[in-house]
């Protein structure tokens, strides 16, 4: 759906998903709602992440999208854990590359 938009939410852009549209006068702008909407149930039960070490347990499919919600909402890092490194660093890669940053450590659990 991105390639046929006429703009994009900057979060979406970089979490490489939308999942609502609106209509403006050149056609449609993407946004995700989920990440800002995973935000808010945060805020509400008074999680703070500004400027904290976040952990992730998991790469599956909304890890990338988690880190990249964490870190644009100001946490110092991002620490995926995962039983499968690659899978994590592959994920910790392309958040690296799309912030600009160094963030997050890869730890393989002890099983």
């Amino acid at each position: 759906m991105i390639p046929y938009l006429d703009d994009i939410d900057p979060l979406a852009s970089n979490i490489g998903a939308v999942n609502t549209l609106v209509r403006t006068e050149k056609g449609y702008k993407g946004y995700n709602t989920d990440m800002p909407g995973l935000y808010r149930a945060m805020c509400e039960d008074g999680v703070k992440v500004k400027g904290q070490k976040v952990l992730i347990l998991g790469a599956g499919g909304v890890a990338r999208a988690v880190a990249m919600m964490l870190l644009d909402k100001g946490a110092k890092e991002a620490i995926i854990l995962n039983r499968t490194v690659e899978k994590a660093q592959s994920i910790a890669d392309e958040v690296n590359h799309l912030t600009g940053k160094k963030n997050g450590n890869l730890q393989k659990p002890c099983l």
